[in-house]
């Protein structure tokens, strides 16, 4: 089991650790099991992760996804073990999106 949350002294949710400026975020290779922490909110109205654009999860473990930012434009999630088509509904500014080698029927 992998996640962002890293070790108590780092990580990218450290709570020193700035994530508003991030707009390119490559989490590829990292053997991830969950994003969820991308959705983290800074306040009821803003995503910590508010500028993110590209987000590249490819080459993970992910079996689901739920990712609620609207500001994500390309997303990469091919080769990861998905199962089902994520919803992305919330992701309305979504132009590109890379799902190949996962286990979807």
């Amino acid at each position: 089991f992998r996640s962002l949350e890293g070790e108590p002294e780092g990580g990218l949710m450290h709570p020193q650790f700035t994530r508003e400026h991030i707009e390119i975020l490559n989490l590829a290779k990292n053997k991830l099991t969950d994003l969820g922490c991308l959705n983290s909110m800074k306040d009821s109205r803003t995503f910590e992760f508010r500028k993110l654009q590209i987000l590249n999860a490819s080459r993970n473990m992910l079996t689901s996804v739920k990712l609620l930012n609207p500001s994500i434009l390309e997303l990469n999630l091919s080769h990861n073990e998905l199962i089902k088509l994520p919803d992305f509904t919330a992701l309305t500014q979504l132009s590109k999106l890379l799902i190949a080698h996962n286990n979807i029927d």
